[in-house]
């Protein structure tokens, strides 16, 4: 017990040399990392959890970390388990060697969910598509409360991550579901480019509409998220280009009408959609008949159906503005969109 205790004491004495406060710096940025802080490979993830970080084992007996676990399955490892919020572990003469440093108290950011995280990742032993197939299920229940259902509807998914959201929705409502948009997959995120003129060059390279599935239906589009609304408007009006009849365009998230500060690069606040313009004004922008968002109570529903994980569990700052941890003196503004879906 003694030694193991100076181990971690020295752990912790290299972890403030190496980052100058390391329990400061996580609190404020809910970061996960390896490195070498006893001249050993070691990991460690902030105590809130809040990004993922998983551990697994090589084919040649060695250890592995990787942010989730489809990174393990990528180099042939096999996943072990989590690294738990508030937890370094040393790999120390071929073995895993565990401390608890900070108390555990886990806020899993709810958007790895939505959109960050690999399809065939896992969180808390359940892949991550099986989860989202989960919140489509649920956006379909929804979307039949508030409205009739045409059978006749073609539900298409917004590529990439709307796909799975997309054929769940379309199997529980017994609608027909085609890929009639594909997506250049050498194109990234256009949402992270710094500029609108560099987000929408990226939009019109990346997106292929198949003209015969398109033309003379009532279509729903169904995708993750949305966060400048950059998107949906150019995909609407391609759609009735192409001959749609109809366009709906339901989001398998609430409004994000929040930043996110803990590690992932969302816009400022004033460039989210939800946060400046009312559910309705945004139909408006779209030009859509019907636009659908996730309620919150719904989403946290399907998650726990799904992993048994309370909504105590989750960091939903982007969702409902409620920090986990401080972020200092960045401004906050109430958003317009005040509808029961970020309730």
């Amino acid at each position: 017990t003694t030694r193991i205790g100076r181990e971690v004491q020295q752990a912790r004495r290299q972890r403030i040399r190496h980052r100058g406060s390391e329990r400061k710096f996580i609190e404020r940025r809910g970061r996960r990392q390896t490195h070498n802080p006893l001249m050993h490979p070691a990991a460690f993830r902030d105590r809130h959890g809040i990004r993922p970080l998983a551990v697994g084992r090589t084919k040649n007996g060695g250890y592995a970390f990787a942010s989730e676990t489809h990174g393990l399955d990528a180099m042939g490892a096999t996943y072990l388990r989590e690294v738990n919020p508030g937890e370094i572990i040393l790999v120390q003469n071929g073995e895993l060697k565990s401390y608890q440093v900070a108390e555990s108290d886990p806020k899993f950011d709810i958007f790895e969910i939505i959109y960050f995280s690999n399809p065939n990742s896992l969180f808390r032993g359940v892949r991550i598509g099986d989860i989202r197939a989960g919140l489509g299920r649920q956006m379909a229940a929804e979307y039949s409360e508030r409205q009739s259902v045409d059978p006749h509807s073609l539900v298409i998914g917004i590529p990439q991550s709307g796909y799975l959201y997309a054929e769940s929705f379309a199997e529980e409502l017994n609608l027909e579901y085609q890929p009639a948009i594909t997506k250049d997959l050498s194109i990234g995120r256009s949402f992270m480019e710094p500029t609108q003129e560099k987000r929408e060059q990226l939009r019109d390279r990346k997106y292929r509409f198949n003209l015969g599935m398109i033309a003379g239906r009532d279509i729903i589009a169904v995708d993750d998220s949305m966060v400048r609304n950059t998107t949906a408007p150019y995909i609407v009006k391609k759609l009735k280009e192409f001959g749609a009849k109809s366009v709906s365009w339901e989001n398998n998230s609430p409004p994000i009408r929040f930043p996110n500060f803990y590690g992932i690069d969302t816009p400022e606040q004033d460039e989210l959609a939800a946060a400046r313009f009312t559910v309705e004004q945004i139909k408006d922008r779209i030009d859509c008949i019907d636009l659908g968002f996730l309620t919150l109570e719904g989403l946290m529903t399907a998650v726990k159906r799904m992993t048994s994980q309370d909504r105590d569990k989750f960091e939903l700052s982007c969702l409902n503005g409620i920090y986990q941890i401080p972020i200092g003196k960045r401004q906050i503004f109430q958003p317009a969109s005040k509808e029961k879906y970020a309730a």
